[in-house]
């Protein structure tokens, strides 16, 4: 990994087309910071699944907002940060999902915050000056 407490910067509106560009700078960033292909993957997948429910659900108007990615290593633990302005959501106290018990049970979607926290290390949420802020460690 490149050298400790560096950090970049993605900042990204809040529409779906962005998720695409998003995914190509996680994928160079990770890379250029000496991380593996899992962890990779491991990223983008739950940054994917983060801003996704961000852009869905998180602003109650249809006017543009930034959501800021900030990618930082120390030592051997890298963190992903996503910042935004929008209603407030801590991902931490989502109930976890129980599997239905059957086909006919199953709902789709509600499956991304359990995702994100079986795959990442550390998960840490606080609300900042109107702003939910997330990090993951991996």
């Amino acid at each position: 990994m490149i050298e400790d407490s560096a950090t970049f910067r993605l900042v990204i509106r809040n529409q779906f087309a962005e998720l695409r560009p998003m995914s190509a700078w996680l994928s160079e960033t990770i890379k250029a910071m000496g991380g593996s292909d899992e962890n990779i993957f491991n990223f983008d997948l739950c940054a994917n699944e983060a801003v996704t429910n961000i852009i869905s659900y998180g602003y109650t108007d249809q006017g543009e907002h930034e959501i800021i990615l900030d990618i930082a290593v120390s030592g051997d633990v890298l963190c992903l940060k996503i910042e935004d302005d929008g209603t407030p959501f801590n991902p931490l106290e989502k109930p976890e999902h129980i599997s239905p018990h059957n086909l006919e049970e199953a709902q789709i979607g509600g499956l991304g915050v359990d995702l994100i926290l079986k795959i990442m290390k550390e998960c840490h949420y606080t609300r900042i000056n109107g702003k939910n802020i997330f990090k993951m460690c991996a």
